[in-house]
């Protein structure tokens, strides 16, 4: 259990939060039109549909916007390489309270003729705990899944700075692929793929597998890799030195003839990298 909670997944990205948002209000409005649970049967309105929509636009919208803000206010708390499962449950408690008490506030205002007491509050907490448990677990052990796809070894025979990571793809049909530490040069993106570069009896070998960058990034261990650019991760070790070639950088790896760009946010690390 503990390990559970504690596991590497991958960060979601701000749009895909944005399309989650959309998705779970949908499901909060299906469930509420289709099964009409917590009494909503017994509503004789006019556009009761309408009605029951306005709690999947509350909820899609309060999602979105809980974390847009989050995303942009507060980027450190995202860092892939910190992100875990109880982090993920973490940010989630507080936008399904959010909604709850929105939701409340909506049904208030529509249906009125009453006070709202605290143990409204509670009731409304539980309904949304209930409706949005659905796709909250949906999206979860989604995470789970996806953070099977990069796994990381380390052998006690083995010296402690040396590892295996081990590459499983999307596809059933690829073999996983295990690569040490030392002989990983870099990973870059490739559209639905990964392309893994390794160095092997002094030669660089490139492997493709049906994988997400970002996905690969939430588990590599942060001070052994660095993101230099939104296409690439590279081992540390294996950068050389960086060049300018024109107006843009790019770092050189060692023993090869391999440079790979670098995004000008990351210009200042990468420049204490290579000082170190």
């Amino acid at each position: 259990m503990k390990k559970g909670i504690l596991r590497s997944i991958p960060v979601t990205s701000l749009r895909k939060q944005m399309l989650t948002g959309v998705v779970i209000g949908s499901v909060v409005f299906f469930i509420l039109m289709v099964f009409q649970p917590f009494g909503t049967f017994t509503f004789r309105m006019n556009h009761k549909t309408l009605f029951l929509a306005g709690y999947g636009i509350i909820c899609s919208l309060t999602y979105s916007f809980y974390y847009f803000i989050l995303m942009t206010v507060i980027k450190r708390w995202f860092v892939p390489q910190r992100w875990t499962m109880i982090r993920e449950i973490i940010t989630l408690i507080p936008v399904l309270l959010i909604m709850a008490v929105v939701s409340l506030f909506y049904h208030h205002s529509v249906i009125g003729g009453y006070e709202i007491h605290l143990s409204d509050i509670r009731y409304f907490i539980r309904i949304s705990m209930a409706v949005a448990s659905i796709p909250i677990v949906i999206l979860l052990y989604s995470k789970w899944l996806k953070s099977n796809l990069t796994t990381i070894s380390k052998s006690e025979s083995e010296p402690e700075a040396d590892y295996d990571i081990t590459f499983d793809s999307n596809n059933k049909n690829d073999k996983p692929m295990t690569v040490s530490s030392t002989c990983l040069l870099y990973v870059k993106s490739s559209g639905n793929y990964i392309e893994v570069a390794r160095m092997q009896e002094g030669v660089v070998r490139k492997s493709l597998l049906r994988n997400a960058l970002n996905q690969v990034e939430s588990i590599l261990p942060a001070d052994d890799f660095i993101k230099i650019h939104r296409s690439y991760i590279v081992n540390v070790r294996s950068i050389e030195t960086m060049v300018l070639v024109g107006s843009s950088y790019s770092v050189k790896l060692r023993d090869t003839d391999l440079q790979l760009p670098v995004s000008r946010s990351m210009i200042s690390r990468v420049k204490e990298i290579c000082l170190q």
